[in-house]
């Protein structure tokens, strides 16, 4: 059977000028089975939630059991005080703020490039050879700016989240800019399964620019309405060795002069070529929109914040 005994000439005990008291007693158990049961014994004492002697409100913190000689005796330190001085405090939980993130990444744009060429067919004894239209494409890489933002969303039904799905690869119009929202990734808080960290992700496509050199043999070929200017063509000639690089601005707006850069691709579209109807005429680029605009959208994505 276990024994507990209070080593007298131990104790220790203080008082500050403003009252605060604390104080340390230390017991020795003899024949517990462990840690456990040492601490055991000493909760059993009458007196052992409060310090003798000190006032009413010097009361118990802290035991902490310390096993010799092959766990046959346990030392028991009882620590007391009237202020909690020697609880153990919780680290407070630093507040989650919201941030920025910064990246880019390359994307190819194709673009249609179209050129005369002679082909000549035979029939029987006799040829015939025309100029004809034929098409490739050209692959221009560009860098798209990435925006990210991470915050910290609180919820009991994961199905909130859902409305991360349905937003994706809309645009949404933030700042007066528009971004591609390219998605979130979301990861649940290993401590609590109610927390999320959200990284929102969005993309920049500002567009696609043609430098106009001064090279007779590659021309701009726009699809559209608006009035074009310099080496831009609405019709392009049959004129062999040159060659027409494709784009489109359709009802999207007009082609924009910058640094003698044409704009040939809207951002957030793709270009492709429509077959003519008369048998002369070449194909014609046309801008095709790839995304569903959601000006707002992002305001709904859960945690977000205004922006």
């Amino acid at each position: 059977m276990a024994s507990i005994a209070e080593l007298i000439d131990s104790r220790q005990y203080t008082r500050d000028r403003n009252g605060k008291e604390a104080g340390t007693r230390v017991f020795r158990v003899l024949e517990a089975q462990n840690e456990a049961g040492a601490r055991d014994e000493f909760y059993a004492l009458t007196d052992h939630n409060r310090f003798p002697g000190a006032s009413i409100g010097c009361i118990l913190d802290r035991v902490n059991v310390e096993g010799r000689n092959g766990n046959t005796l346990f030392i028991v330190t009882a620590s007391y005080s009237s202020f909690g001085g020697f609880l153990k405090r919780d680290e407070p939980e630093e507040a989650f703020v919201p941030f920025f993130g910064w990246g880019y990444k390359k994307a190819t744009v194709t673009l249609p490039f179209i050129t005369p060429i002679t082909v000549t067919t035979n029939s029987g004894e006799s040829s015939v050879t025309r100029i004809v239209w034929t098409a490739k494409t050209v692959n221009i890489v560009e860098n798209r700016l990435i925006r990210t933002l991470k915050v910290r969303y609180e919820t009991d039904n994961s199905n909130t989240l859902d409305v991360i799905a349905e937003q994706d690869r809309k645009l949404h119009r933030i700042r007066g800019k528009q971004y591609l929202f390219t998605g979130a990734d979301v990861q649940q808080d290993l401590k609590d399964p109610n927390v999320f960290l959200i990284t929102y992700n969005w993309e920049q496509d500002n567009g696609t620019r043609f430098l106009n050199v001064d090279n007779p043999r590659v021309q701009v070929f726009l699809g559209g309405t608006s009035t074009l200017v310099g080496t831009v063509n609405q019709k392009p000639d049959k004129t062999l060795g040159v060659g027409y690089l494709c784009g489109a601005i359709d009802t999207f707006g007009d082609v924009v002069l910058s640094g003698g850069n044409f704009e040939v691709r809207k951002p957030y579209t793709q270009i492709d070529l429509t077959a003519q109807t008369s048998e002369d005429g070449a194909p014609r680029p046309c801008a095709i929109k790839l995304f569903e605009e959601d000006d707002d959208g992002w305001q709904q994505l859960p945690g977000m914040i205004p922006l």
